[in-house]
């Protein structure tokens, strides 16, 4: 098979049969300095965005316009100012606890043989598919419109990363062509291949040229990282890391506390509560706490084994499960403002950051948020300003849809999509695997 593009020489290697629609690829230089564009000639894509998060309570998907990007002259493959993008659909398909309990299994590493895994993979891809075709149906938008699926898959196992849901699969059940794997490419180049929120943060929350301060990006989900962000055009880079947990284990001592909830509505039974700060101290002693940048979160960081392990030693120190869920939520606030203290540097503390980005569910949680307003003013020695993406023009339910979304199409545009002062690597990547669909002579023509 023998493919010209433009800007990039194209290498490929075909696993088994076209028709199995396994394609890999990778670009590089060849010698000479790739044309300089300052902005690609591809229209609007519409690309699908698909994920299922560290707390694995949902398949999350949805569908984008995005307009061209705008690159470096100098490296085509290096933006050089924020996406355009529009929200046209965006939904979460909940698992059942069976489901749930089906990918908790495979990340305790519960499954026995290799079959199994090997079949959670095939299954994972199967739900991922289903879940993009039920949006475009209950969207009533045109399969044919889309150009592109961006799937991050299912984290099995951080360290390092490994994600289920084949976009061979997908690319065959949706006939839409698919990228995924995006991690592996960074952890070649020496990095960790996450935080992928960097990617995004770097891209969509900098604060806009001319501004003096940096900006910090918070995220909840199962567990939470955090960037932090110099303005457009100034000097530094973003760096990016993973504080520790979010909302999996407040949500697994819900469980404990009420089997009939799923997460304590806006706080209240830990704000009824107390937090106990001997057994805060305790969990601040884990391994996690007390790493080296780059610092990443694999799902056996703090897995079910370990939350067991610290109820275990709160029934010791006769902590209630009530008590135990305040400790939890002050943990989670706690530990994004020591964490900024202690890798945020000179640009972060003493009044250098004042703007505080906040996403994820747990923004509806309004003890925390109180908490984590005070644990923030503390630590960084000035009162900051704490702001949802609402609040500076971005949809706040469809971002990490759009996260991966752009990772795909920033993938078959040969656009560095990991940020290597948040992963540790060496260089930055373009990463991802792409499996054609039905499409994919269509979308080569897009992209040529």
């Amino acid at each position: 098979i023998l493919i010209f593009m433009k800007s990039a020489t194209l290498s490929l290697s075909v696993a088994g049969a076209v028709g199995s629609g396994l394609l890999f690829y990778s670009f590089w230089q060849k010698g000479k300095k790739l044309p300089n564009k300052k902005k690609k000639k591809t229209g609007i894509m519409r690309v699908i965005g698909v994920q299922s998060g560290n707390a694995a309570d949902g398949l999350d998907v949805g569908i984008f316009d995005f307009e061209p990007p705008e690159t470096d002259p100098a490296d085509p493959r290096r933006l050089i100012a924020p996406l355009k993008y529009t929200t046209l659909a965006n939904k979460t398909f909940h698992f059942s606890k069976e489901d749930r309990a089906f990918i908790l299994s495979l990340r305790s590493q519960a499954a026995h043989t290799s079959t199994e895994y090997a079949q959670g993979n095939y299954q994972l891809g199967r739900w991922f598919a289903k879940a993009a075709n039920d949006l475009l149906a209950e969207s009533g938008l045109p399969k044919d419109s889309v150009h592109l699926v961006g799937s991050h898959g299912q984290s099995i196992c951080g360290h390092p990363h490994w994600e289920f849901g084949d976009v061979g699969v997908m690319a065959q059940l949706t006939g839409i062509t698919t990228a995924g794997d995006f991690r592996p490419a960074d952890v070649a180049a020496g990095g960790t291949g996450s935080p992928c929120t960097c990617t995004y943060d770097s891209i969509m929350l900098r604060p806009p040229a001319g501004n003096k301060k940096w900006r910090i990006a918070l995220n909840f989900g199962g567990t939470c990282s955090v960037t932090f962000l110099p303005p457009w055009g100034a000097p530094g880079v973003p760096i990016g890391l993973d504080p520790g947990l979010g909302v999996f284990f407040m949500d697994l001592c819900v469980e404990k506390i009420d089997p009939s909830l799923e997460f304590d509505e806006n706080g209240e039974m830990a704000r009824a509560a107390h937090t106990h700060e001997e057994l805060l101290e305790y969990f601040f002693t884990y391994q996690h706490y007390h790493k080296d940048l780059p610092v990443c979160v694999g799902v056996e960081d703090f897995s079910q084994e370990l939350f067991n392990r610290w109820r275990a030693k709160a029934q010791s120190l006769n902590v209630s499960d009530q008590d135990l869920l305040a400790t939890l939520t002050e943990l989670t606030a706690r530990q994004c403002a020591r964490a900024c203290v202690k890798y945020g540097g000179p640009n972060i503390v003493n009044g250098a950051a004042n703007e505080v980005i906040i996403r994820g569910g747990i923004c509806n949680n309004g003890y925390f948020v109180e908490r984590l307003q005070v644990n923030m003013d503390k630590y960084l020695g000035t009162p900051v300003t704490l702001l949802t993406l609402d609040q500076i023009g971005i949809n706040p339910d469809s971002w990490e849809n759009a996260m991966y979304a752009i990772m795909g199409y920033l993938c078959v545009q040969n656009i560095y999509n990991f940020v290597p002062s948040c992963t540790g690597a060496n260089y930055p990547v373009v990463g991802g695997k792409i499996a054609p669909g039905n499409n994919f002579s269509s979308l080569y023509q897009l992209l040529v």
